[in-house]
């Protein structure tokens, strides 16, 4: 019964994997997505913030419609948004790094090795295609401007990533910075 359960479940990830293949078709929208501890009632007090964040950024970024979604930390949530291909940012929580850590569907995160002042080795990864190594993630803690902004405590770290299909790269990479601080 086990091994049929698992056999389907693969079955399911494989055909969800064929499904999202082409990746994105809609670059109106960028898309943020927390799996993490942040609470689900949150989410309405995104659209401010970040109409804040982005009103000094230079960023054309106005005709770009910013979806917020919060969701309870589970690794099937992660993996099948991972697969489906549609989100932008992934803000999750730091127990899910081992799902979300992929080179292949990763952007590299260099331009912000300068500004993150911890300790990031654990999310520094060799690219396999070009065997150069890039950072991956950026930790969000409780010292994170996202954490203080949004008034949070939270119990775990999360960490921040944003797709290589994403067409909102220049303006993800801004937002992740600011979620950073410092």
């Amino acid at each position: 019964m086990k091994k049929n359960l698992v056999l389907v479940w693969m079955a399911t990830l494989l055909l969800l994997t064929a499904c999202g293949a082409e990746g994105r078709g809609d670059d109106s929208s960028l898309n943020v997505m927390f799996i993490s501890e942040v609470p689900v009632h949150y989410e309405e007090n995104f659209g401010p913030y970040l109409d804040e964040i982005l009103s000094d950024s230079g960023l054309d970024y106005e005709s770009i419609e910013i979806n917020v979604e919060l969701f309870p930390v589970s690794h099937e949530k992660l993996t099948i948004s991972i697969i489906e291909r549609e989100v932008d940012i992934f803000i999750v929580d730091e127990g899910l790094r081992h799902i979300l850590l992929d080179p292949y569907g990763l952007q590299p995160l260099d331009p912000l090795m300068e500004r993150v002042t911890v300790d990031v080795d654990e999310f520094i990864i060799q690219d396999e295609a070009t065997g150069e190594f890039h950072l991956y993630a950026i930790p969000l803690n409780n010292d994170s401007s996202l954490v203080k902004d949004m008034g949070l405590i939270l119990p775990t770290p999360m960490i921040g990533a944003i797709t290589k299909d994403s067409p909102h790269t220049e303006l993800a990479l801004y937002l992740l910075q600011e979620f950073y601080g410092n």
